[in-house]
This record gives C-alpha cells, structure tokens and sequence, in this order.
C-alpha cells in the first residue's frame, strides 16, 4: 500500500488527471507462524516463514502447535534419519538439498524447515537461485514446510513447538490510472503500463526488486513527459496495474472494462446493468437488516395474522429474504452435523460401547436395558446430537413464518446469525457498486479514443553480466502480420536514440516480426512460453494492441523468490535503456508512429469462470442446494502432471500465480470474467479441473469437493474437457 501511495502522488504532482479501478484479489495471510522453546517461549533471532500452499491447503497447524525433536540433516534423504524416530521429528535441511520432503512426509516426520546456504549463495552466480520451488507441489499436500532465519541450528536435538495459522484471504488492491491529456479531445492515447506488486514461493518475503525497476521507470516517464502537456498529438495513460501476481487479475480486471469489445460489450449487458441489479440487492438487504432489528416486528411470530402481515410484503423482497433465512437455517443444520459427525467419530473410537460402565446387561431385565441412563455416556451424546441434527435439519425447508414461530428460533440464534450473514450481503453489494462503479470510469476513459497501443514495461537489471539489449514483442505465438508494421516502427524508434560507445549503439533492440514470440533459430527469444504470462498479450486478445519491452538477454531467475533484493540488484542497465526509451516513447506520443487495430482472442485463450459451490444441508435434499459462501474457496486448474510440474517452475521465473484462487461470495458464488491458460498449449491439453474448500474459523478444511462418480455424474468438476468447452464457445470471447 505504500508504492499505491508512492505512485498516486507521483501521478497528482505531474497533473496527471488521476482514476483507480479497485477490484479483489485471493492471497494466503500467515496469521501466526513462530518456533518456540522447550518453555515455550519465542526462540530468540529465529524467524519462520511458511511456504506457499499446495493447492488449497495452506499451513495451519493445531492449536497448541506442532512438537518434535529439531533434527539438523545435510539433506531430506531419509538416510539421513538413521537412529531418529521420524514421528517425532521435526528436520532441519538446507534449502538446496530438501526437495525429497515428500519421502519424509511418507515417513511421519512432523515438519520440514528449510535454511538458507550462505555459502552456497555466494557461489551461485546472478542467473541461479535457490531451489525454492521443489519446496511445493500443485496438488493438495497438508505437510508442513517453513523456510527459518537465524541460529534455529543451534536447538540440534532439542523439543521445540511450531506455531502457524495461514488463511486464503481477500484483500481489495487498485489498478491506478493517470492520464496526461491535451487542451482539446485526442482521438488516440498511447498506454505506458507496469505492474505494481510482488510475489513469492515464500509470501511473507516477497521483496520484488527486478519488478520495481520498471515501476520506476514508468514514474520516471510521467515526470519525462508531463511538461509537454498539451503539445503532444496523442494522449498519454500511465497504468499501475495490481494483481499481476494473481493470474494476472489487474489487466484481466482493467480489460473487462477498456477492452475493445464493440458497441455491444460481445454480447454481454452494460456494466450499468449488473450495477443496477447491485444497487437493488444492496437496498433488500438494508429492508432485511431493518426488519431483522424490529423486535416488536419478531414478537408477533408467535401471534395469529403473522403470516398474513408477512406475505403483504413486496414479492421479490419476500423471496431474497426467504431464501437468506434458508442459508441460515442451513449453516444451523451444518453445525449440528459436524457436531453429529465429531460425537460419533469418539463413539466409533472408543468401539461402540452400549452401556454404561458397570452396567450387567446380561443380567439386566429389558426395562432396566431400555433406559436411557444405563447406556453409555458416549452414545447418548451421539444419539442427542444427531437428534438435534435432525430437527435443524427439518427447520431449513420451513418458510419464514413457521421458522420464526419455532421454540428453537431464539435460542439457537436464528435471528442473530441472520443479521451477521445480511450485514455481510450488505458490504459485499457495496464492495460490487463501487467496483462497478470504478469499472464504468475505466470504460469511458477509453471509449473516448478510436485507437490505442499500449506499451507495458518489463524491465530487468540484466543479471551479473549487465546484459542490455531489449527486444519487443506481443508475446502471442503465431499472432502473424496482425503486428506490423508496429513492432518494427517501435523498435527502430529506439534504435534511433540509443547513444554510441565507441561508434557501436551501446545495445540493440530485437524483434520477430509477424514470428513474435516464437523467436527465430538464430535469434532465440528466452521469453517465449506456453502460458500467457505477458500483460501486452491480454490487451492484445482483449483487442488493443500492445507490446511488451523486455530485456532480451536476461529472464531474472530471482523473480518471486526471497533473493530478488533490492542489494542484488543494480539499476544502471535500466538507466543507460531508459533515455532512448523514453525519446521514442515521446516519438510515439507526437504521432511518429501509426496505430492499428488487431483481430483479438482468434484461438479463443480466454474464458470466463462463473459457478456456485453447494453443499448438503436440510432433510430430504435429492441434490446440494446449500449455498457455501462462507470462508469457500475455489481453484480451477490443468490437471496433468507435467504441465503442473512444469508451470510451477515457470511461476518461479515470472512472479505469476498461473491459476487464480477465486472466492465464494455470500451466495456461494465465484466468477472471473477473464480467465487465462486454460485454453492454451496447443490444444494438447485435455481436461481442466475444479476444487473447492470450505474452511473453520480456525483455518481448517471442513469440506472439500466431492469427486465421487455419483455426483461427477451430476455435477462435473473432476474432468472438464477442452472439447466440450470449445464446443460450447462459438462466439468471440467477451467479458
């Protein structure tokens, strides 16, 4: 939040005339994550960092922590654990030699700590890193792995406790917009873009300093340039866009609205559509939170003519609220069946016992073994609890009058707990008006220009080597002629201003041409992937043409790590780059080179995400109908082995989160308007998949999703195929 607020005055200091567009995004949050003492007490210069989850599954550990024996390893080898009991372990290893941590998970170990190798990081050279990221794995894995700082060795052999609770959480993030426009309407603007934020395998440190170059660079365009204001021939837009981490949430989210998508938006209602049905749902939970404070209201449940008093009121207010009161009936019902399932799992535990201790049932007469005080204090719990299961049960079905008539209506909270989920229907209406509301400023902004290209800055320091050349490119494999004769104009532009070190330009300036991304046999392009990972190929889809400047020579291998430190990092390649960039970028700006359209999503790589998470609650329900909004969560994926193993080492070297964790909304539902790689790769790809979690108030997964055949059968979420998607996508994509 302070580089928000470092850019935003540096936008307002240029007289750049300034807009953000908020939006949310998923993160995981480590609550608490510390190592103590046998005394327990926080051990002293010893910090604990948990890894990134695997899928879902972040680390939470129990609530009195995590013991064991701290056992200091060369390596994860189990060989390693000879004379060691492994259930009562906890290993200490070096970072460079733990990528066998799932043999000691297959073992009992209790936990995995990675430390850093100083010795072996001065050795490294500046294009290797840390084996960070054998430290994950794309599927659900609970063993817990942490990366420690400072002396923790020096405990070898002592009990310690692990502490660690981290929660997917979402947090609201800005894409931030400054416009230097001239003294009368532009018909084109020309886009500088960077990416504001950080990410790492490790999240609590995440320095981010490769990405903060560019973000420097940006600023320092917007000072370069805001004394021509009014004498340039295009507008000018800088964009600070967040979220890049996260699937690349922020230009998804800027697209819905500045894509170019026709007069229609692709088929899609106008943003002022989905807002007007936000506003009204906002004012029915108002309605409902002040019905919900009436106590003279509730009083009459009980009373003759309630019901009537209650069906007067208007239909669809009626409905909302109806079906409110169903989700709360139904998270009532949940609660006493987790409590059904809880007694009964210590009753199965303590092998099903009848009576009472004591009690002779053999010489007991039937009276005397029918009583419910001779049986035995566990399956009484158990027989209470799954009774009161099924009388919550029974109440989610009732209608708001007999619901609020119910004996059990006040002391199971009924009403309370419904002021708590409308209070949070509120603020999610809210939340959705004002990012509706920020999307349509975004919108009008750039419908107000016939043409615009969008340059999106990714510069690197160029590693140990102070490599220098750049290259342009959209990033697109196979995208054709559709990029000149843009590309090449730009890229002369810089060519044109780079200063000579002794009669030779001090670097060059690559591109492909029509090739792009693909690069050439001669000239290869060490930025060329599978996955869109490139913000200029999502404006370019979203039908905006856009370029990526990158250093051509470097591909910062230190990106979403710990070791991409300010103190690794040196700015004078960004500095001998920045003066010819941004003379061409002021070429561009007075209109030395032509803007052209572009066809957009051809092979149909975007796809929109939107569905419910349902859970069983309530008696007599043939299929789940219970919304699960709360503390749910959902993670669309590739499913095959070697594209996971292969895209976790591509998020290591980009910084980017490939796969989006969306959240559920108070009604259970999730939605990304523009979701990315998951159509890609050729097509060679054959089926996509669908989790979902659904966490305690501790952190815990409480449900997960059902993947039995009968309700695949049903529901499909274990195997979408690409096929049956392409086939049910006809249409050009559309936000």
């Amino acid at each position: 939040y302070r580089t928000e607020k470092l850019i935003l005055d540096a936008f307002q200091a240029a007289g750049l005339e300034v807009r953000t567009q908020e939006f949310r995004v998923v993160v995981p949050v480590t609550e608490t994550c510390e190592a103590l003492d046998e005394e327990g007490r926080p051990i002293p210069g010893v910090t604990l960092y948990p890894f990134l989850p695997c899928g879902l599954t972040p680390t939470v550990l129990p609530d009195g922590g995590l013991t064991g024996v701290l056992v200091v390893t060369e390596s994860a080898d189990l060989k390693y654990l000879t004379g060691q009991e492994p259930r009562d372990s906890i290993v200490l290893t070096y970072l460079d030699s733990a990528g066998d941590w799932p043999a000691l998970a297959s073992v009992g170990v209790r936990a995995l700590i990675a430390m850093e190798d100083e010795a072996a990081a001065k050795l490294r050279s500046g294009a290797e890193r840390g084996s960070w990221e054998a430290l994950l794995n794309p599927y659900e894995v609970a063993f817990p792995r942490f990366l420690a700082r400072g002396p923790l060795a020096d405990h070898a052999g002592k009990r310690l406790t692990l502490r660690c609770k981290v929660t997917w959480q979402e947090r609201k993030v800005r894409n931030l917009i400054g416009a230097l426009k001239g003294d009368t309407p532009r018909d084109e603007a020309l886009v500088l873009t960077a990416f504001y934020d950080s990410n790492s395998l490790v999240p609590e440190l995440a320095p981010g300093a490769e990405p903060a170059l560019s973000v420097a660079a940006l600023l320092q365009c917007v000072g370069g340039l805001a004394p021509y204001r009014g004498q340039l021939k295009r507008d000018v837009i800088f964009i600070a866009t967040a979220g890049h981490a996260q699937a690349l949430a922020g230009v998804g989210r800027l697209m819905e609205a500045a894509g170019d998508w026709g007069s229609n938006r692709g088929g899609m209602p106008p943003f002022e559509t989905f807002l007007k049905a936000e506003e009204l749902k906002l004012g029915q939970a108002t309605n409902a939170l002040a019905l919900l404070r009436d106590d003279a209201w509730w009083a009459r449940a009980s009373e003759e003519g309630f019901r009537e008093q209650w069906l007067r009121a208007e239909p669809g207010f009626r409905a909302w609220f109806g079906k409110a009161m169903a989700t709360v009936a139904g998270e009532v019902n949940l609660e006493y069946k987790e409590e059904t399932l809880a007694r009964r799992l210590t009753y199965l535990r303590a092998h099903s016992p009848v009576f009472r201790d004591g009690f002779d049932p053999a010489n007991a007469t039937d009276a005397e073994r029918q009583d419910k005080a001779n049986s035995h204090p566990l399956l009484r719990d158990f027989l209470e609890a799954q009774e009161m299961d099924n009388r919550s049960a029974n109440m989610v079905s009732l209608p708001l009058w007999q619901l609020a008539a119910r004996t059990e209506f006040e002391p199971w909270g009924f009403r309370r707990r419904a002021q708590v989920y409308v209070e949070e229907i509120a603020a999610y209406h809210r939340q959705q008006i004002r990012e509706l509301t920020d999307s349509i400023g975004v919108r009008e902004l750039f419908a107000s220009y016939k043409q615009t290209l969008a340059l999106n800055l990714e510069l690197a320091s160029g590693g140990p080597r102070a490599l220098k050349d750049l290259c342009i490119q959209v990033g697109i494999p196979r995208y054709g002629s559709a990029l000149e004769p843009q590309v090449t104009d730009l890229a002369q532009a810089i060519r044109d201003r780079i200063p000579a070190t002794n009669e030779l330009p001090a670097f060059n300036v690559i591109h492909w041409g029509a090739k792009d991304a693909a690069g050439t046999e001669e000239q290869p392009n060490v930025h060329h992937a599978a996955i869109l990972k490139l913000e200029s190929e999502v404006w370019t889809l979203c039908r905006r043409l856009s370029f990526s400047i990158l250093n051509n020579q470097y591909k910062p291998v230190r990106l979403c790590t710990p070791e991409d430190t300010f103190d690794s990092v040196s700015t004078e390649v960004v500095k001998l780059q920045l003066p010819a960039v941004g003379k061409a970028i002021l070429a561009v700006a007075q209109g030395q080179v032509a803007f052209k359209g572009t066809p957009g999503d051809k092979r149909k790589q975007i796809v929109t995400l939107h569905g419910a998470v349902y859970g069983n609650a309530g008696s007599g329900a043939v299929f789940p109908s219970h919304p699960m909004g709360r503390r749910t969560f959902v993670r669309p994926f590739v499913r095959e082995y070697l594209i996971n193993y292969w895209l976790w080492s591509e998020v290591a070297a980009r910084g980017i989160r490939v796969y989006p964790i969306l959240a559920a909304n108070p009604y259970g539902e999730y939605a990304q308007t523009l979701g990315f790689n998951f159509m890609t790769y050729g097509g060679w790809v054959q089926e996509l998949v669908l989790d979902a979690a659904r966490f305690d108030e501790s952190g815990r997964i409480v449900y997960f999703k059902d993947a039995s055949s009968a309700v695949q059968s049903v529901f499909p979420t274990e195997r979408f195929r690409t096929t049956e998607i392409l086939a049910a996508n006809l249409a050009k994509a559309s936000p």
